[in-house]
């Protein structure tokens, strides 16, 4: 997971892998490119880079079909569109 905390990162379990948040260009495209794939589970998005990002690195991406997830996946052959669960907010 990248963009974490400190604490949010020892707070992990142990096989997941935390990594602070970069400001660097270079640093952000070096993890792309280390993962297998890239996901991101929004329920609302615009138009999340993020996706352009992955892609523009190599790495496959998943996410679900909100906002314009499915409309910034250029690479069809590398990305997986997942219809959005629906959750009931019980109050």
């Amino acid at each position: 997971m990248v963009g974490l905390s400190e604490k949010q990162i020892k707070n992990l379990p142990k096989n997941i892998k935390g990594v602070q948040r970069t400001n660097s260009p270079q640093e952000l495209a070096a993890i792309y490119t280390a993962a297998d794939v890239f996901v991101n589970p929004t329920y609302e998005d615009n138009y999340p880079t993020v996706n352009l990002e992955a892609q523009a690195c190599g790495t496959k991406v998943i996410t679900y079909d909100t906002g314009g997830c499915k409309e910034t996946l250029h690479i069809k052959e590398s990305a997986l569109v997942l219809n959005r669960p629906k959750i009931s907010r019980h109050e």
